[in-house]
Parts: C-alpha cells; structure tokens; sequence
C-alpha cells in the first residue's frame, strides 16, 4: 500500500475464530488475518487478546504495514460475540484501542455486523444457521429485531445443534431399549466411533460441547437426503423451526412476505435437504434465498469506512 495512506480495520470477533480486514479508502482490501477464539464474554481473556492480535498482525503483513511503526487506522470497527457483557465490551475497546493506537473504535453486535454484510442499510432478513440459529431483520424505517439466537438451553431452534441433539436422543433410547439398530442408530454410532450406550454416555458428558453435538447434524442430513424416515422428520421439524423464526421477524418488521432471505450458517450451505426444505415454505410461495457474499469482517471494515465519510 502507499505509504502514509489512510486504511481502516473491521473484526469479526465469534466464539470460533476472529477474522480482521484492512481497507483503504476507496474501499478496496489491502490485507486479512485470522486468529483463535474472540467472544468477548466467553473467552479467556489472555486467549481472546492472543487471537486478536494475531488477526490483525496478519492483516497488517499483508496489506505491507509493518506493526512495529505503530500506524493507526483511522477507524475501527468491531462485530463482536458477547456484546450484551458491558463490563467486557468496556474492557474489550481499551484493549482495542491501545492494540490499535486508534481511539475512534466502534463495538458493535456480531448479528448487526452479519446483517450490514447481507443487505447493507436496506430492509431485509438474515436466516443465520450453524451450531445456534437466528434470524435478524431491518425494517423499511430501519428498526432492526433480533429473534431466537437464545443458546441450546433457551432456543437455537432449527440449528446444528437441535439436530444433532435429536439424533442422539433416537440412537439412545434405541440402544437403551435393545431395539435393533435403525440406520439413524448405526450412523451415530459410527460417526462417534463407539458401539454402545456407556460410551455414547461418556462421549456426551465429560467433555460437553454445543460443536461436537452440532457435528452429527451432517449424517443426519445425509440420511435424510437418502429419504430415511426418522432423520428426514428431524431435519424437515428443524427447517419448520427456521421457516417461523423467519416469519416472526418479517411479521414484527412488517416485510414483505416476498422479499429476499439471505443466509449463513453451515447448516444452510452445506446441506442440500435442509436448504431445499426451507425454501419450500412448508407448501407456501417459495422462499428466495440469497447467499451473504460479504463477509462479515469486510462489512466491519466497510462500516468504519463509511461512517468515517459521512463525518467528514
């Protein structure tokens, strides 16, 4: 990049991993990075520090700025998981700040960020679904409502995790009650590579992970793409639960019934049965959906550009 030119810096701080992205300002990517775990209320804070510095180091090297010059970016912005922790959200921005040497950083929802990548500042619906699941909608007066997102004790319905859990609710019961094996059993069981129900048992519990449950969610798909009955009841209830999630943030934002739906998540990119299931509408006018092309690093980078022009 030019020497002295003005750049600016959007992160994507999730549970998984942390994404970062350089712009210039014209616009244009000049260098991204990736690091570990960033939710700012979950995550350790010496591993959450770690992971972002890591991120935007690695955005620097490419974009050709040398970290020990200490230049700042103009803006920052940051979609961050755990916003809702304001103890953490406060701490998190003086961390940023000196990280960055840039006092003007903005902290904003990981949702709001994955919704400006969608749609921008137009009306519209982001259908997200991975491990959880959420929907989130801006208004055409842009009033933006969130529903579901709520974790797997309180919601998620739909999500990787609501499937997988589901599978192995079938596989026990089925192996507590010496029925034999169905194909639903057989494939849990490989895919965790155990034989009984103390294993499953120790499998699940010890070492409990919303992931790991969410992993199954791929055999299952897959059986049910080869129209095995109990997988495909599973999926097709959790596309039910996705569909209404869909409709409650169209019915409280008064959005067309027929406009687009964007979508994330690796449950909707990955598996055909579940997209396909979706989209039907559950036998009423077909969904349109529309795959985020963005990512939401860039829409954080995009956002701290744009507002930085509509400052000046």
């Amino acid at each position: 990049m030019i020497e002295d030119s003005p750049f600016f810096l959007g992160l994507d701080c999730g549970g998984t991993g942390c994404r970062a992205v350089l712009l210039d300002a014209p616009g244009y990517p000049l260098g991204t990075g990736a690091g570990g775990a960033a939710n700012i209320a979950s995550t350790p804070q010496a591993v959450l520090h770690t992971s972002v510095q890591l991120a935007v180091k690695g955005a620097y090297e490419l974009a050709g700025i040398s970290v020990a010059s200490r230049r700042a970016p103009i803006r920052v912005c940051a979609g961050c998981a755990g916003w809702s922790a304001a103890d953490k959200r406060v701490s998190f921005l003086g961390f940023l700040q000196e990280l960055t040497g840039c006092l003007d950083c903005d902290l904003l929802p990981d949702y709001e960020i994955a919704l400006f990548a969608a749609c921008q500042h137009n009306p519209g619906v982001l259908l997200s679904a991975g491990t959880g699941a959420v929907a989130i909608g801006r208004s055409n007066e842009g009033v933006v409502y969130r529903h579901d997102g709520l974790g797997y004790l309180l919601g998620d319905l739909g999500s990787g995790y609501q499937i997988g859990l589901c599978a192995l609710k079938h596989a026990a019961f089925n192996l507590q009650s010496g029925n034999p094996p169905d194909a639903l059993t057989v494939a849990v069981l490989q895919k965790l590579g155990i034989t009984d129900l103390p294993q499953l048992l120790g499998w699940l519990y010890p070492d409990f992970q919303t992931a790991k449950v969410a992993a199954l969610a791929e055999c299952v798909c897959t059986l049910a793409d080869a129209n095995e009955v109990i997988a495909l009841s599973i999926v097709t209830q959790a596309a039910t639960d996705l569909i209404d999630t869909v409709d409650v943030v169209r019915q409280k934002l008064q959005l067309r019934a027929d406009g687009p739906v964007y979508v994330s998540g690796s449950l909707l990119a990955n598996s055909t049965i579940m997209r396909s299931l979706v989209e039907a509408n559950l036998g009423r006018s077909p969904l349109q959906l529309l795959n985020v092309s963005t990512s939401p690093a860039e829409a954080a980078a995009n956002l701290a550009l744009r507002t930085w022009k509509e400052r000046r």
